[in-house]
């Protein structure tokens, strides 16, 4: 339990941090969110694999709003 704590606390001070790292870099906001997006695919699906389940299980029917909202958000 200790651990999750951690490991979230670590995760949200990355995250809150970013800022601070992306006004640094000399690239397009466009290119810099698809590089993200390239480097979390193959984390999440390791994560995915590691946890047992499979696609369909993760994917499931629940889900389909919430993922037509975020690529509709992404199109924005």
């Amino acid at each position: 339990m200790i651990k999750h704590k951690l490991i979230l606390i670590v995760v949200m001070a990355l995250w809150g941090s970013l800022g601070i790292f992306v006004r640094s870099i000399p690239i397009s906001s466009l290119l810099l969110a698809f590089s993200r997006a390239v480097i979390a695919l193959p984390i999440l699906m390791f994560g995915v694999k590691m946890s047992g389940l499979s696609l369909r299980q993760c994917f499931i029917k629940e889900n389909i709003p919430l993922m037509i909202s975020g690529a509709l958000i992404g199109l924005a």
